[in-house]
């Protein structure tokens, strides 16, 4: 199957160093590309208040990423930011070709 465009919004957890957000940041990158895909464009949005709290934390670090993957790959991708301490929420769209 050929691979689509997708987006995917990732709030990390802000309870972390500066160094372990940057890995937390390639990690979920390299959790992508394990699975068949290609990050196009890493787009980190910086820490910002949540409307409610999230495992009783009021804030999140947003990152987008951009990125091409078969659509078998992404809900094994899902499947593994769900148990993913690092991974607050996601949230992943399919672009328009």
């Amino acid at each position: 199957m050929a691979q689509r465009a997708y987006e995917a919004m990732v709030i990390l957890n802000p309870n972390v160093g500066e160094d372990d957000l940057k890995a937390s940041t390639q990690r979920v990158a390299d959790m992508i590309t394990a699975r068949g895909g290609q990050v196009d464009k890493v787009d980190p949005w910086g820490r910002r208040r949540m409307f409610y709290p999230i495992k009783h934390v009021q804030d999140g670090h947003y990152v987008v990423y951009t990125f091409h993957a078969e659509p078998r790959a992404v809900s094994e991708l899902e499947a593994s930011w769900r148990i993913s301490d690092d991974v607050l929420r996601h949230l992943v769209t399919r672009k328009e070709d």
